[in-house]
């Protein structure tokens, strides 16, 4: 759990120096705060920000560029997905992603279905609490671990339909799953899911 947090955190954060840019890929005002206190103070101050990122961290800009890029993508094949008639989305390895928050447009077409490990849905539950933000109606935590349970196992815990179309993203959890739990992953998604469309 604290490889999985630390990540999430650290995808939060780069969402959240994202936001200084002038041209923008993702809109996030939600990101800063679902960081925990120690990666907010180092966001907000600008001077160590700036010589972490310009030399500290270069080698990482791209990786960071690649999170940005990969959000923007899955976004823009969702909202296709959702002109089409898609009204479910589930989200794989969620994190502290901040799609129903920022995205009350789809919102309104969509039921979001998070799904991580329970640790991960508390600290963000906490977060939430903490930036006093409620949950849109029609975002669903589902919790489970991957390596346990299959994700078609995992959403039938939920009011998830299997006989609906739906749209799942799978962004930057593979790192953590081994071969044979990607590969499960991926056949219970392939056996259970109605005319799915999935962005890898």
């Amino acid at each position: 759990m604290k490889t999985r947090a630390t990540t999430a955190e650290l995808v939060a954060a780069m969402r959240a120096l994202h936001q200084r840019d002038r041209v923008r890929l993702v809109e996030d005002p939600f990101a800063l705060g679902l960081c925990g206190w120690h990666l907010r103070l180092l966001v907000r101050a600008r001077p160590v920000c700036w010589f972490l990122i310009n030399h500290a961290l270069r080698d990482l800009r791209p990786t960071m560029l690649g999170v940005l890029i990969r959000a923007r993508y899955a976004e823009q094949a969702l909202e296709a997905a959702v002109r089409d008639g898609i009204t479910q989305y589930v989200i794989i390895g969620a994190g502290l992603d901040s799609f129903a928050l920022r995205r009350p447009d789809l919102m309104e077409h969509l039921r979001v279905f998070e799904i991580d490990l329970p640790e991960m849905q508390a600290l963000k539950r906490k977060r939430l609490r903490r930036m006093g933000v409620e949950r849109p109606p029609g975002l669903h935590f589902v919790a489970a671990d991957l390596g346990e349970v299959p994700v078609m196992e995992a959403l039938a815990t939920s009011s998830f339909d299997p006989g609906r179309r739906a749209f799942l993203s799978l962004l930057g959890v593979t790192y953590y799953l081994p071969t044979d739990v990607i590969a499960a992953t991926a056949r219970s998604i392939a056996e259970g899911v109605a005319g799915l469309a999935v962005r890898p």
